[in-house]
């Protein structure tokens, strides 16, 4: 299983992060995010990555706003929290983020214009309903990052899931938001990548 450490504000939160395994670290550039970053801080730590996947957060519906974001900071993927409007002209590879669980036509859907999707919490929930997600298909599980307020507390429902693409951790691994806590991000480390 892979892991995602999102909401990367720093260098040393970067380093922290690659040095336990990060498979994917989170840039997100939305205004209403406490975590967010400039576009000039997420061309800088993107640039900055040696092994992880570089993911660029937004929540732009234009794909133009989209593609210069994109070539401005060259991440390794785009992930879109947007309107939930498919984009099917953008070429390069894209995460589509969906809040709570829509239908699995959605989502398949979704997979024909996205390399991945990513399911969050639903509106004004504290989590994903983790157990109703676990209970997607494995070919959907597949490509999804399961996202939504993943702490340490919820480590054991994933741990032995082989069907699950990615973890994508924020909240869960920060000792304040934007901060990551060293003893955290090695807990989910140790738990996801015995």
């Amino acid at each position: 299983m892979k892991i995602k450490f999102c909401g990367i504000t720093n260098s040393e939160d970067l380093q922290l992060a690659e040095a336990c395994g990060a498979d994917f670290l989170g840039l997100i550039i939305v205004d209403s995010s406490p975590r967010k970053v400039t576009l000039d801080q997420a061309r800088d730590l993107a640039h900055q990555a040696q092994f992880a996947k570089t993911v660029l957060v937004c929540d732009y519906d234009d794909s133009a706003q989209i593609r210069a974001a994109y070539d401005f900071v060259q991440p390794d993927f785009i992930q879109l929290h947007n309107s939930g409007q498919l984009l099917p002209d953008l070429n390069f590879p894209t995460i589509q983020a969906f809040r709570g669980l829509p239908s699995e036509e959605t989502l398949h859907k979704a997979l024909q214009h996205n390399d991945y999707i990513l399911l969050d919490k639903a509106p004004g929930a504290d989590t994903s309903d983790f157990q109703k997600l676990l209970q997607l298909p494995a070919d959907l599980l597949a490509r999804t990052f399961i996202a939504g307020g993943i702490t340490t507390d919820h480590l054991s429902l994933f741990a032995n899931n082989s069907h699950i693409f990615a973890l994508d951790i924020a909240r869960g691994s920060e000792s304040s938001p934007g901060r990551k806590d060293p003893e955290l991000i090695q807990q989910i480390a140790n738990a996801l990548k015995p």
